[in-house]
Order: C-alpha cells, then sequence, then structure tokens
C-alpha cells in the first residue's frame, strides 16, 4: 500500500505524462489557477538548459488529485512530502490500534533512537521508487520454491517503475490526439529562446487535457 501521496503522484503521471521529478517538485506557487486548465510551470525540468520553459496542463482529474495537499498557507512549500506521509501512516496505525491506551506503549514511545534514514520534506526520484517497489512487493509477494533466476523473472513482472507512467500516458495521447498534441503536452519538444510552440498546437493542447487530464 503506497500513501495517499504517493498514490496522487501516480494519477498525476497517468494523467499528464509528467515526468517523475516534475511531479514531485509541484508547490502551490508554481501553479497558474486562474484559468482553465491549470497551468504549472515546474521550477526545473530537463530541458531548460535548451531555452525551453516546460508547461504542464492541468484538468478537472489533476486538480482533484493535488487539491487535498495544495498549501496555500505555505505556497513555496512542496506539495508532496515524505514527513506529512508519515505523519498520515502513523495517524492511521493509530486510529487502527486495538490496545487501549492505559496499556502497552504510549503513542510514540517505541520509535527508534538515532534512525539513520531521515524523512525529508520532499520525495525525490528514488524514494519514489522505492516506495513504489515496496507497494508491488506487498501486493506481489515472491512465491516460495522459485530458483535464483525464476525470482528474477518474478520481480520483472510483477514490478514496475515510474517512467512507465509517462510511457504509458504517451502511448494512449498519441493514439487519441496524435503525434503533434502528445508532443506538446508532454514538452518533447526541444526549443531554443526564440522559438516557441504553435499557438493552435498549444489550445488543442489545453482542450485536450481538460477532456482526459
Amino acid at each position: 500500500m503506497v500513501s495517499s501521496q504517493v498514490a496522487a503522484v501516480i494519477r498525476l503521471q497517468l494523467l499528464t505524462g509528467m515526468r517523475p521529478g516534475e511531479a514531485l517538485i509541484m508547490r502551490t506557487c508554481d501553479i497558474d489557477m486562474m484559468d482553465q486548465p491549470w497551468r504549472y510551470i515546474p521550477m526545473h525540468h530537463k530541458t531548460e538548459h535548451h531555452g525551453h520553459q516546460r508547461v504542464v496542463f492541468l484538468g478537472p482529474k489533476s486538480q482533484e488529485a493535488i487539491c487535498p495537499f495544495l498549501k496555500p498557507d505555505e505556497p513555496s512549500s512542496f506539495i508532496f512530502s515524505p514527513s506529512e506521509a508519515e505523519r498520515e501512516r502513523r495517524k492511521r496505525l493509530h486510529a487502527l490500534r486495538k490496545t487501549p491506551l492505559s496499556c502497552g506503549n504510549v503513542p510514540g514511545s517505541n520509535r527508534k533512537r538515532g534512525r539513520h534514514r531521515t524523512v525529508g520534506d520532499r520525495y525525490d526520484t528514488c524514494s519514489y521508487a522505492r516506495a513504489i517497489t515496496r507497494a508491488c512487493e506487498i501486493a506481489f509477494p515472491l512465491p516460495e520454491g522459485l530458483s535464483p533466476a525464476q525470482a528474477m523473472q518474478w520481480r520483472k513482472d510483477h514490478h514496475w517503475h515510474p517512467h512507465q507512467l509517462r510511457h504509458n500516458a504517451a502511448t494512449k495521447l498519441r493514439k487519441e490526439f496524435g503525434i503533434d498534441i502528445a508532443q506538446v503536452v508532454l514538452g518533447h519538444k526541444t526549443l531554443a529562446v526564440t522559438q516557441v510552440y504553435a499557438e493552435k498546437d498549444v489550445e488543442k493542447a489545453q482542450k485536450t487535457m481538460l477532456a482526459v487530464g
């Protein structure tokens, strides 16, 4: 089981085709909510050194996915935070606790001292991928009696990587709306500072994300 935050990032990637790194650095201040669809401009992206401004259009489904995590009071904070996800996890475990508070450990008293891994303010691509891997391992436990080669193949067949979400979104967009629109939505086009997307393609991309994103 993944946290609600990781689930939201997964949904965002499927809907928009964003790169994992683009989704993980989202901040409320980076999202223009004045018009539809919303426009998200990542503070960093893969092709910024080419002078390309990356714009991600967020349709109604994407807006629904991120709304619970927006931080209007802290617009410069990252929307998706592992520390908040950890608090959510502990709160959920506490709600499922059957032992009366008067018995057993007091909440928080059995945490390990000197933990080697600290919980950060935002996910990076590695921690995001680890969360997905752990969820796959829980959902698809390795059967007993497999040889090393069979175990490796099992993991390959039952695990997936965040980049596959972008690939799946790209395949769907190309199939349903054509390669030109998919190129604009996914930000594949490398542009010099003086070049711009054709206005008609951007307009079509916005309409596309209003429909599917």
